[in-house]
């Protein structure tokens, strides 16, 4: 966390920052770019010893994200992405699956239930490493009860995933905003074709 707050301070040292560990000042409820960093994305794989956990990193542009990336520094993957510009790991291009029809065991459920469970993913994943895999086309689909998440779980992997040519939205197919506040009681991200 100190050292994403250093570097951004001085790169752009006009940008608010929200993180994870710190509280947030009033300004950054009404900024027009803030940045928002998650320095250790999945704290409870990260002291199991697995190897899923992430860093987090984006910047939203009128409470919606413009730029990100994921990083994991356990498995080597540096994903990135920034509007109209595409997704990338580790310098290559990242697309989600193309398939229209959702598969058995492709859709990510967290604190949630599909009226088909056959379609529910088995196993428990991080948020980040649930994102990994939709933006990658191993799955289709994430449906997250955000009990826990907050926007600092949801910026960065909703702009890899839009740029890898996927979708999220609240359940009402409507646009996040991921300033404070903004967030829906339940999040939905797809493939876009079976959104």
């Amino acid at each position: 966390n100190t050292i994403l707050l250093a570097g951004l301070k001085r790169l752009f040292p006009k940008d608010p920052v929200h993180s994870e560990e710190i509280v947030p000042g009033p300004e950054i409820a009404q900024a027009e770019r803030l940045w928002i960093i998650d320095p250790l994305d999945g704290t409870g794989v990260f002291l199991q010893g697995k190897d899923e956990f992430c860093i987090l990193l984006a910047l939203l542009i009128k409470g919606y994200p413009e730029f990100g990336v994921m990083y994991f520094p356990a498995r080597g993957l540096y994903l990135e992405a920034a509007r109209g510009e595409g997704a990338f790991c580790n310098g290559e291009p990242l697309h989600v699956s193309r398939s229209e029809k959702l598969r058995a065991n492709s859709v990510y459920c967290r604190l949630s239930e599909l009226s088909q469970k056959e379609l529910m993913y088995p196993q428990h994943l991080d948020s980040g490493h649930a994102f990994l895999k939709l933006a990658s086309g191993e799955i289709q689909g994430l449906v997250l009860r955000l009990s826990k998440l907050r926007e600092w779980d949801l910026a960065a992997p909703t702009i890899v995933l839009e740029e890898a040519g996927g979708r999220a939205s609240d359940v009402e197919r409507q646009r996040v905003s991921y300033l404070p506040g903004g967030l829906p009681e339940l999040f939905v991200a797809s493939n876009g074709l079976c959104h």
